[in-house]
């Protein structure tokens, strides 16, 4: 896999994610409008259907792994 890497700070804690249902949509929603000024995500849309064509996102240790592991979502 190749790709570019961007950093951003989440507004919450890791904890406070995993109590939501929805924690990890929340997270990557937040994450996409935080770096929207940073990010042209046309570049990311390889077959043009108007969708980033895949995403991988890091948290960090510490968190509930069984939360994290293996979060997959379209949207």
């Amino acid at each position: 896999m190749t790709g570019n890497v961007f950093h951003y700070t989440a507004k919450g804690t890791i904890a406070s994610y995993e109590k939501m249902n929805d924690g990890y949509e929340t997270l990557v929603r937040e994450v996409l409008s935080g770096l929207n000024d940073t990010i042209d995500y046309t570049d990311y849309n390889s077959d043009g259907d108007g969708y980033i064509d895949a995403l991988c996102l890091s948290v960090p240790s510490g968190g509930n792994a069984d939360f994290w592991y293996g979060c997959t979502a379209s949207w």
